[in-house]
């Protein structure tokens, strides 16, 4: 399955992916109803949750092609990658606390935290967080960005595995 995917309306992606596989969508004489439903020529349903977020598209899309025999690859057709803008970032409280203890830890400057966020290397999408990673040099951000909602830091980490190793997170108290 792939890490890096661009799903910006998660629920329209899926609808479109169960088109594409021969699901078609079925009426349960309801309106308003909170979830989609396809069903295939076998007669297996599918649901569409109305809170699903983008990771929880590729799991279910993943899944659904696994269930019909077709294996689980997902493609996507575009890949658009989000710009953030300097008055429409969030910080968590943990991206504060983590982003002060790799100041104290190593002496990143803010300088490098923006460019990550605002002048990126790379972007990439991860399911495992649900999240954009922006990353540059030894910055990784993890920012959410709900549909219709303000971007999040979420957190701050090391791009690189040697920076880690170098600069560990202190034990967490029980």
């Amino acid at each position: 399955m792939s890490d890096r995917v661009a799903i910006k309306h998660p629920q329209q992606w899926v609808r479109k992916q169960f088109r594409q596989m021969g699901l078609s969508a079925a009426n349960t004489g309801k309106r308003g109803l909170a979830e989609a439903r396809f069903v295939a020529e076998s007669g297996h349903a599918f649901v569409i949750p109305n809170t699903l977020t983008a990771g929880g598209a590729i799991h279910l899309v993943s899944d659904t092609r696994a269930a019909l025999g077709m294996g689980r690859s997902i493609a996507t057709e575009k890949d658009v990658k989000p710009v953030l803008s300097k008055g429409h970032l969030r910080f968590s409280v943990h991206a504060a606390e983590r982003w002060a203890l790799m100041r104290t830890q190593a002496a990143v400057s803010s300088v490098e935290l923006e460019a990550a966020l605002f002048t990126p290397g790379l972007i990439e999408y991860s399911t495992k967080h649900d999240s954009w990673l922006f990353i540059t040099g030894r910055i990784k951000a993890v920012v959410k960005i709900p549909t219709g909602g303000e971007p999040t830091l979420v957190t701050v980490m090391w791009s690189r595995e040697e920076l880690f190793e170098k600069h560990p997170r202190p034990e967490m108290k029980k």
